[in-house]
């Protein structure tokens, strides 16, 4: 592990399933007013079966095609020689019934497939000789034309467009239009080249192209991300032939979903995956209809890879999960819509979703028969996050909003749970067979609660802390602002922290605390107090540099060399507990950050926080839903299955520990059994990290067992902390001048968002 590991955990914290009604299909206008129906019920819904693919299977992504109704692929198998042999598979989507075409022995890597109207294979070929150490000795690049039998019919070499280094000149996806024209991307670069061999034309794009289609009427269209006004944003537009160039813009583009396969249209101009579904985007006025969305079709879709519709109006798509090792094709049938049997819905409303929780509500959907759980996303269509919190704070505040909601800004969690907006969740965990209180870390789980009452629960977490040696910090467990001054006038040579600014450390101290300096239940403020001018004085006076420091490798070692009272510390593994001690050379204190009262050992919700709303339509089966997280079957799942951070059941950590401290071992050639040691490096400092021990287990028990706080996050009262703190930390206003109006900006804030 490198340091920059360390720093991004610093920036990174600021079966046929029943189907629910498919969203708005409308023919493509001809005026210019954009419009987005996706919200109107249709008269038809799908129905998806999924077939799985043998993952043993080498298959190229992207190498998905289809003709007539079935989908097609490439397989490779390679031998212990390194020889590679190479079947186009043809599958039915309805039943997964498939043959082989085997394929002339070629030895090349296949980059990209289509196919034409007669059924031919065109591919798009890679073939590459190294030399012992791994040099590149030769490279051909070529489209290979194969019948439908498999036998090479025509070939054309397309290395006449290579303009970069061998090492990095590669096809990222390959279309043909109807007059046999080839198209491929390559890298930040679109290039047409015709069955001669030919090339018609090379346009260079702006930034990597992340897509590339053909419209329904042979348009070419191609997309990436552009820089405008509003920043980096996804940028669809159409290839004019004739002048050989970028051509018009295609507003209102959708984002797509990880797959540079973009799919012909039958009732739209294009077929567009993206991260919630399926969409058609109609080219004459940018307007988009959701034919599919995932999540409400009882769909896990991770990356799309393929997604064509049939004349019938099915929709055949193809999902890869890379970290499940799983790619599946579904086949979407277009049924009549008074043919579903339509659940109760139940909503879940949050400003994103991560793919746990969407995998929850699928595996929810799919085992009840009477409950549906629907998200309802505020953060969509690439709102300003204002905006989008906005959105959720209004539908919160109008008691129409969501049954259940994700909360990871424990500023608005306990803003809403002291307007009994939320149910108290201890009702629940009490009542619960098989979830006893006791049997959990209750600090973590109750980690969500106001005055009492537990608004959210939320299953694993990972900790924030201030790390520091104990020669320096002693026995302290934790600490306040007047201590840390005391220390830094008692070690005047040592810096606070490394990186540290004015207006971060303020912010940290401030909205951590907020329970501190503002009464919930009665929205009064407490920043005008001579407790709070002493926080802004110790800012003032820990950190001599408001604007913060570059990065440097003598700033980053400044802790490591004993320069720095403490340094930031992120533990989502027990591993950086020996990191953290044997990069000190010393026992060291996880101090946490220093705070009025309590531990400033800050938990930071490693899965979504959620909560029930009071005005939900069955807190029971709401609690079904929520309680899930928090049994054993999945508080004892590993990382190993994409479950990031520290279980908050204590058997599952007992477990846990147990298996952090049993050594790696792998055995040597001549059959000894060697433990394994893995070298983590800071800069130059190299340590060892291995099985840990029971007393670096205690330690961080002892963590776990102090934890007292959890991190907010509200942008407009950082805004106002930090502007008028500025003015004071710059010279411009004095202390008692800056809390004043602080504490009047503050409390006008905090009484219009009561």
């Amino acid at each position: 592990m490198n340091r920059n590991r360390l720093r991004w955990m610093r920036k990174a914290f600021a079966g046929i399933l029943t189907a629910v009604m498919c969203m708005s299909l409308t023919g493509c206008g001809g005026g210019k007013q954009i419009q987005d129906t996706s919200t109107a019920e249709e008269d038809y819904a799908y129905i998806p079966s999924i077939i799985s693919i043998d993952s043993q299977a080498y298959t190229h992504s992207g190498n998905y095609t289809i003709n007539g109704d079935n989908l097609y692929y490439t397989k490779t198998e390679w031998s212990e020689q390194g020889d590679s042999q190479v079947s186009i598979i043809r599958m039915d989507p309805r039943n997964g019934n498939s043959e082989e075409v085997p394929v002339d022995a070629d030895n090349a890597d296949i980059l990209a497939m289509c196919m034409d109207g007669d059924g031919n294979y065109h591919l798009a070929c890679m073939k590459t000789e190294y030399d012992e150490n791994g040099n590149l000795l030769n490279a051909e690049y070529y489209i290979r034309k194969l019948d439908p039998a498999g036998k090479e019919i025509g070939r054309i070499d397309y290395g006449i467009l290579q303009k970069s280094d061998a090492e990095s000149f590669y096809v990222n996806g390959m279309v043909m239009d109807q007059d046999g024209v080839y198209y491929l991307t390559l890298g930040e670069s679109i290039a047409a080249i015709n069955d001669k061999g030919e090339v018609q034309f090379s346009i260079d794009i702006p930034s990597y192209v992340d897509g590339m289609g053909v419209g329904r009427n042979g348009e070419i269209v191609v997309c990436f991300f552009d820089q405008g006004p509003d920043g980096w944003k996804m940028k669809g537009q159409l290839i004019d032939k004739q002048a050989k160039k970028l051509g018009a813009v295609c507003d209102n583009f959708p984002m797509l979903n990880g797959s540079s396969y973009i799919g012909t249209g039958v009732e739209t101009d294009l077929l567009i995956p993206t991260e919630n579904g399926i969409v058609g985007y109609c080219f004459a006025d940018g307007s988009r209809k959701e034919y599919l969305n995932f999540i409400d079709n009882d769909l896990m879709v991770s990356d799309t890879r393929f997604v064509q519709m049939l004349a019938n109006g099915d929709i055949i798509l193809v999902s890869e999960d890379y970290a499940l090792d799983k790619t599946e094709v579904i086949y979407c049938e277009r049924v009549p819509a008074d043919s579903i049997v339509k659940e109760k819905i139940l909503t879940l409303g949050g400003m994103s979703f991560s793919e746990d929780i969407k995998r929850h509500v699928v595996d929810f959907n799919r085992a009840n028969n009477e409950y549906k759980i629907k998200l309802i996303e505020y953060d969509s269509d690439g709102l300003e996050y204002e905006d989008a919190e906005a959105n959720m704070n209004n539908a919160i505040a109008s008691g129409n909003g969501a049954d259940m909601y994700v909360i990871r800004d424990t500023d608005m969690g306990r803003k809403y749970a002291s307007k009994g907006v939320f149910l108290d969740l201890n009702t629940f965990l009490e009542q619960d067979p098989e979830i006893h209180p006791e049997n959990y870390y209750e600090n973590i789980l109750k980690m969500y609660s106001y005055d009492g009452l537990c608004y959210a629960v939320f299953p694993r977490f990972i900790i924030q802390s201030y790390v520091g040696r104990q020669s320096v910090l002693g026995d302290r467990t934790s600490w306040t602002p007047q201590d840390v001054m005391e220390l830094i006038q008692e070690y005047p040579d040592k810096v606070f922290c490394p990186y540290i600014q004015k207006q971060g450390l303020l912010s940290m101290l401030v909205c951590n605390d907020l329970d501190h300096y503002i009464d919930w239940e009665t929205g009064k403020c407490s920043f005008d107090t001579q407790e709070f001018m002493d926080v802004l004085k110790f800012v003032n006076e820990a950190v001599p540099d408001a604007e913060g420091s570059e990065y440097s490798e003598e700033e980053d070692m400044l802790y490591y060399n004993n320069k720095a009272l403490v340094t930031d510390a992120y533990l989502y593994s027990l591993q950086e507990i020996q990191l953290y001690m044997r990069l000190s050379g010393e026992p060291v204190t996880f101090i946490g950050l220093p705070i009025s009262s309590g531990s400033g050992n800050l938990v930071i919700p490693a899965g979504d926080p959620i909560a029930i709303s009071s005005k939900c339509k069955d807190p029971k089966v709401a609690w079904e839903f929520v309680r899930y997280y928090l049994l054993p079957e999945f508080q004892n799942v590993d990382e190993e299955m994409g479950i990031f951070g520290f279980p908050v059941l204590r058997s599952a950590m007992d477990q846990y520990m147990k298996n952090a401290m049993i050594p790696e071992t792998y055995t040597n050639e001549n059959g000894e059994e060697v433990e394994v040691t893995n070298t983590w490096g800071v800069n130059g400092v190299e340590v060892e990290i291995g099985a840990v021990t029971q007393e670096e287990c205690d330690i961080f028990l002892e963590l776990v067992n102090n934890c007292t706080a959890s991190g907010t996050y509200d942008e407009k009262m950082i805004e106002i902390l930090t502007e008028e703190a500025n003015a004071y930390f710059r010279g411009g206003k004095s202390v008692e001048e800056a809390v004043k109006v602080i504490q009047s900006r503050l409390s006008i804030y905090v009484s219009e968002n009561m």
